[in-house]
């Protein structure tokens, strides 16, 4: 899970140590007692999927081992979902058993990446070129506020990954932009202004009753 994460590094003290897996994570350097360690499977902020895996066949795995392995093997989905993640197909479940290298699936999802080309806290643009149609998996929270464009176009985000964000994209080349905005962010601005507005006229009209009693 890590990996479709997009964590690169942990950092951990001699008793945490003993909760990493140490088949994925490698010693880099120690500062005090703190240890640095590598995920050498870290995978980008973009990748892509070709397959999907509805939440209900994802359900009948026990384990975590196997259920790591099939979110490399396809994107996991609501059932009531599927249709819109044409024309991708739902991974075969019968071979979820078979023995994989999880580099090599790694590296299918890194085939084609998201190279981004601007990044901040709340908007990330970046290209993309595609020789079939696939689903764009971004290690991002799926949560309100989240918009997406694809070639200047909106374009619907999806629920992936058990509460990440998904982007379906069809054959070519695109250039993605993803912005946030708060929930009712416009809202909050146009209550303030009324308020301060207001409170204004309460201030003004509280001189304007000071003054004249001082004139009397």
């Amino acid at each position: 899970m890590e990996s479709l994460m997009n964590v690169k590094y942990i950092l951990a003290k001699p008793q945490q140590e003993l909760l990493l897996n140490r088949s994925i994570f490698r010693k880099t350097n120690k500062i005090g007692d703190v240890q640095i360690y590598k995920n050498m499977l870290y995978m980008p902020i973009g990748i892509t999927y070709q397959k999907i895996i509805p939440f209900s066949a994802f359900q009948t795995l026990n384990g975590e081992s196997p259920k790591t392995v099939a979110m490399m093997l396809g994107s996991v989905v609501e059932d009531k979902d599927i249709e819109g993640f044409k024309p991708l197909k739902p991974f075969n479940m019968e071979k979820i058993d078979e023995p994989y290298q999880s580099m090599n699936l790694v590296n299918k999802l890194i085939a084609d990446t998201l190279l981004v080309t601007q990044h901040s806290h709340n908007r990330i643009e970046g290209n993309i070129n595609l020789n079939k149609a696939k689903m764009l998996f971004l290690s991002i929270p799926f949560e309100p506020g989240w918009s997406a464009k694809v070639n200047g176009q909106s374009a619907e985000l999806k629920l992936v990954n058990l509460g990440f964000t998904g982007l379906m994209l069809p054959k070519g080349n695109h250039v993605i932009e993803l912005s946030y905005l708060p929930p009712y962010f416009y809202q909050g601005w146009t209550v303030f202004f009324i308020g301060l507005i207001l409170y204004l006229y309460l201030v003004w009209r509280a001189y304007g009753q000071k003054i004249k009693r001082s004139r009397r």
